[in-house]
């Protein structure tokens, strides 16, 4: 939920989303966005000062969620070394390597080594558990 305090009025207005408040002093939702981003102060076109207010949790919303996801286990030969790595995931595996996960995907489809150094080899579906946790609060967004 945003808040908007007009300082020529002395007038707050709150909206349920950034878009809805935007509409109402005809600017774009980005631009309050930026507002918060940037941490301002100065009030937006020296007329308006907005505010973040968190939604009420209604009830008891808070529980535990758990999360699955599936993984393609990756080895990694480095043929420098020659040294083979294991990761959980194409994903994991690109950001040890600072790659993006689509080279990772056509070097494994490609079969031949990345920059002449890593060879990429998909293994099993892994599926991980990560630990469960807490949504206690709603967001604003």
């Amino acid at each position: 939920m945003v808040s908007i305090t007009d300082i020529t009025t002395n007038v707050e207005t709150t909206f349920d989303s950034m878009s809805l408040a935007a509409k109402s002093i005809n600017a774009q939702s980005g631009q309050i966005s930026l507002y918060f981003s940037r941490n301002q102060v100065k009030p937006f076109k020296n007329r308006y000062i907005f505010k973040l207010i968190d939604k009420p949790v209604i009830g008891e919303k808070i529980k535990e969620v758990e999360s699955w996801r599936t993984g393609v286990k990756i080895e990694v030969l480095d043929l420098k070394n020659n040294v083979t790595t294991v990761y959980p995931s194409i994903r994991d595996t690109a950001r040890s390597l600072n790659i993006v996960h689509s080279t990772v995907q056509k070097y494994i489809k490609l079969g031949v080594p990345y920059l002449g150094t890593y060879v990429f080899k998909k293994g099993r579906v892994l599926f991980l558990r990560l630990r469960p946790f807490r949504v206690d609060k709603i967001s604003p967004f």
